[in-house]
Formats: structure tokens, sequence, C-alpha cells
């Protein structure tokens, strides 16, 4: 799965169906919550899509990293 997801997964980030559209909203209402700050949502769902796709990669790649060790926190 991950690898069908490295080849094919970009096409999906911006799709009009599946995730992405929810996806986008999500980023859309965190903005308007003033919990994002972000100039354009859009380019903000492209980088987290992408940035999950990393995250498959190094998981396939590197078995052995735990998810304690990729789990990004956020701080204020």
């Amino acid at each position: 799965m991950t690898r069908i997801l490295n080849r094919r997964g970009l096409q999906h980030i911006h799709s009009e169906i599946g995730l992405a559209p929810r996806a986008l909203r999500d980023v859309e209402e965190g903005v308007a919550s003033g919990r994002f700050d972000v100039p354009d949502p859009l380019v903000a769902l492209s980088a987290l899509g992408e940035g999950q796709l990393a995250l498959w990669e190094l998981k396939s790649a590197r078995p052995d990293v735990s998810a304690d060790e990729a789990r990004l926190t956020w701080r204020k």
C-alpha cells in the first residue's frame, strides 16, 4: 500500500473526492479559528499530504523507526 501511495498518492492530495475536500475544510476551519496561521489553505494541505506520504515512505524503508520517533508535536 505504501508503494502505491508513494507512486500515485500525490494526485489524490488535490482530488475533489475522497478525503481531500474534508482535509481542506479542516485546514480552513483551523485557519478561521486561529489555530493555524497559513497564507493559503491549499498550500498547507499540499504540505500536510506530502509530509504524510514522506512518513509512510520512511516507515516502509525503515520499519525500525517507531511511531513515537516519527511523531511531531505542536508547541505554542
